[in-house]
């Protein structure tokens, strides 16, 4: 084959590197504003599948490849970066954290030194889980995908070539595979889909085949000027159209991934002297931004997440601020850790075996968090009680049977979640649908009712009791409704119970939206089919933060001799108010009984209920909003519903 050198540095890369950051941090900081940045990492996979590739295929075809000096490069090249911002996070955690919170950073740096950090959000990537916002280290798992990408791909073509098989037809094969896998996958199991690294491969995959075909040419017609910027400006716009067009909601990787794939591969393919990659991309601050982007985006993410933890309430002044602050570090980083290190004179593999050791010291710290839970000592005596707080949900609310997660098949319900469902046509049954908020009302309605009345249980993550798709909410949930609905259609004498945290799946609450119309809809159906009764449970109250930790904060710096107030203000989320008000006003005429969770736990003038007895932690929720037991029981104990199904069913038609 013939071996074309490669052309050495280019600045439009760096350039597009500098694009691709600039995405992930905007959405990060503004995601309403720019909803498909994080398309930005695919545009860092292609990048790195070139880069590395050109030095894979280049060293193989003079025939000097070793793997000890590809790998200590590696550590040399990301090593030191990451643990700056490890080691940082380490120190913030220490000041910001409750002791879960820090337990939970401790596994996440151990993760990030280990580069698994994929998997393990994977794991976590359930709708219950905590927040993205208070995941410092949640960005890491794109780093963690590309080093496991290092891992495998030196050895795959360093066998190819050993063995003098095509390389090419391999790299297509391999890219075939995983992206085959990224399209039957997306739509069932999104969290795999989207961490792991068989269905990315084939994005570096993409970078790798373009370094072969531009170093071994194939014959191929060298591109005219005009050609050229042809390519350059349709790259450009298909990685704009990523950026602005896409959002989380859509089935991603998927179909959707080939826009930032293939308009990266025309950016580096066109060349750097296309219009585009040499008056936009290779101007001196679009490249000098290429060459902190690693930095900036260790850095940027760790410092919004501390930011938002601290007090939720993070102004877009503030962002931008945190964003500049993001920036000056990650140049610092840049200047005087990562160019020292990377292009000092020093030994290759003293440097990176120091590199690692620091990596390895800083995991180790993190393990020790992890094994201290969260070193409860560090905090005044006063909120211990309060910052080692922690609730078992699973116990009560039939986690896992009744309460599915993602990777749970539609009709993954366990027989116990049908009540009396399956042996009678619903008389008797109260039906609980919804999402998780849902799953944590079961306790409640076991305790009030469950002498009298056969409980069914139909709650999933992430999914409201509303028919169709027209919403926010992941794919696999319309399949869900569906089965649920056709349960209900055929046993309609059930008392059909609705709830959900309507508000963290829609702001507007109308019957022009598609939320409200799609409640609306889904109400007539159960009544058309004979539904002895629909009770809609409006919005409960949602906070910005961890209730428990937001008491801490509402303390301020007094925090000797202090307790957990009965109810409170601060932090309170407001839209649960107005959106209780909107559902009144939706939901007025329609066939179904509205009742007001909001109303239940809070008033006017003190706030929302924090704690349901005098003892300190019996919190109302251990989160931003899903009920405990002894909540549930204070709401479920409030619904106008009497002890006796039957004469429910008498009182029903008296008045309807």
């Amino acid at each position: 084959m013939a071996y074309t050198p490669p052309m050495g540095y280019r600045a439009d890369i760096d350039g597009l590197r500098g694009i691709a950051v600039l995405a992930v941090v905007a959405f990060h900081a503004f995601p309403s504003c720019f909803k498909g940045g994080f398309t930005g990492v695919d545009i860092f996979f292609v990048i790195s599948g070139f880069l590395i590739s050109t030095i894979i295929f280049e060293k193989n075809a003079r025939g000097d490849f070793s793997f000890i000096e590809f790998y200590a490069r590696r550590a040399r090249r990301l090593f030191p970066a990451l643990g700056v911002v490890l080691a940082a996070g380490c120190v913030l955690g220490w000041i910001y954290l409750l002791p879960d919170e820090y337990e939970h950073l401790g596994k996440h740096i151990v993760a990030g030194a280990a580069f698994v950090q994929n998997f393990v959000l994977w794991g976590e990537s359930g709708y219950f889980d905590k927040s993205a916002e208070l995941k410092p280290l949640l960005h890491l798992w794109s780093l963690a995908v590309e080093e496991q990408f290092y891992l495998i791909y030196p050895v795959v073509v360093w066998a190819s070539w050993r063995r003098r098989m095509n390389v090419l037809i391999a790299l297509v094969l391999l890219a075939g595979v995983s992206f085959a896998l990224n399209i039957t996958r997306v739509a069932g199991h999104p969290a795999e889909t989207f961490f792991l690294l068989h269905s990315r491969f084939w994005e570096l995959l993409a970078g790798g085949i373009l370094a072969y075909i531009q170093l071994f040419k194939f014959h191929l017609p060298i591109p005219t000027p005009r050609r050229q910027n042809a390519l350059s400006i349709f790259g450009l716009l298909l990685t704009l159209a990523a950026i602005i067009i896409l959002d989380k909601d859509k089935a991603f990787p998927g179909w959707w991934a080939l826009l930032p794939v293939l308009g990266t591969m025309l950016l580096i393919f066109s060349g750097p002297s296309a219009w585009i990659n040499r008056v936009v991309l290779a101007t001196p601050a679009m490249s000098f931004l290429g060459r902190i982007s690693y930095p900036l985006y260790l850095w940027h993410w760790t410092i919004l997440s501390f930011a938002r933890i601290s007090n939720p309430d993070v102004t877009i002044l503030k962002r931008l601020g945190l964003l500049v602050l993001s920036a000056l570090l990650a140049w610092v980083t840049y200047q005087f850790v990562e160019k020292p290190i990377r292009f000092g004179g020093n030994s290759l593999r003293r440097v990176s075996f120091g590199a690692a050791s620091a990596l390895f010291t800083i995991g180790a710290v993190g393990l020790f968090v992890v094994l201290a839970q969260g070193v409860p000592s560090r905090l005044p005596e006063s909120v211990r009680a309060v910052a080692t707080y922690k609730y078992d949900f699973d116990s009560d609310t039939r986690a896992g049977d009744c309460w599915l997660r993602d990777s749970q098949p539609h009709d993954g319900f366990a027989k116990a979640c049908y009540g009396n469902l399956l042996n009678d046509d619903g008389n008797g049954t109260l039906a609980l649908w919804g999402d998780s908020h849902a799953a944590c009302l079961y306790p409640g309605l076991r305790a009030a009712y469950g002498d009298s009345w056969s409980v069914a249980q139909f709650t999933r993550d992430g999914c409201p009791p509303i028919l169709g798709s027209n919403m926010a909410r992941p794919a696999y949930c319309e399949n869900n409704n569906q089965f649920i609905a056709s349960i209900l259609k055929k046993h309609p004498r059930a008392t059909v119970i609705l709830f959900a945290a309507w508000t963290y799946y829609s702001r507007d609450w109308t019957v022009s939206d598609p939320g409200g119309k799609g409640l609306l809809e889904t109400i007539r159906d159960l009544h058309d089919a004979g539904a002895a009764r629909i009770i809609v449970m409006g919005p409960p109250p949602l906070w910005t933060g961890k209730l428990p930790k937001l008491t801490i904060n509402a303390a301020g710096d007094s925090l000797q001799g202090y307790t957990v107030p009965s109810r409170m203000n601060f932090g309170l989320d407001p839209w649960s108010a107005i959106a209780d008000k909107q559902f009144r006003t939706l939901l007025s005429g329609s066939p179904c009984e509205y009742f007001s969770v909001f109303e239940t736990l809070c008033n006017n003038t003190e706030g929302c209920l924090v704690r349901t007895t005098n003892e300190q932690t019996s919190f109302t929720t251990w989160d931003y909003g899903h009920l405990t037991s002894s909540a549930a029981r204070i709401v479920a104990g409030q619904l106008p519903i009497r002890r006796s199904p039957r004469s429910e069913l008498s009182h029903f038609g008296k008045e309807h």
